[in-house]
């Protein structure tokens, strides 16, 4: 048990560089979504909603999540550096075999 606590200040400032830089990243995210689309990213995303439950909390019509989430998504996506369709491309390219 004493090499656990050997080090524990250093492992501590370590950490809190890395929770710090993480809040970082995610406040950089955010301000890019801005004001109207962090609400449903960051309950779906982050706090694991359904589509469902993050349009009651926001109190948005039925069905209009998944609209506003793939606009907050491509958002996400040009924020790094993400070309639109890259996913479903390297899904096509690993799981379907090529058309001959």
């Amino acid at each position: 048990m004493a090499g656990a606590k050997r080090g524990g200040a250093a492992d501590a400032g370590n950490l809190s560089e890395t929770v710090l830089a993480a809040k970082s990243r995610l406040s950089a995210a955010l301000a890019v979504l801005g004001p109207g689309l962090e609400g449903i990213a960051l309950l779906v995303c982050c706090h694991l909603s359904g589509l469902e439950d993050a349009e009651r909390q926001l109190g948005w019509p039925a069905r209009s999540g998944k609209v506003v989430l793939g606009i907050a998504l491509d958002r996400l996506a040009a924020h790094y550096g993400i070309t639109p369709g890259c996913a479903a491309k390297t899904r096509r390219r690993v799981f379907e075999p090529d058309p001959k």
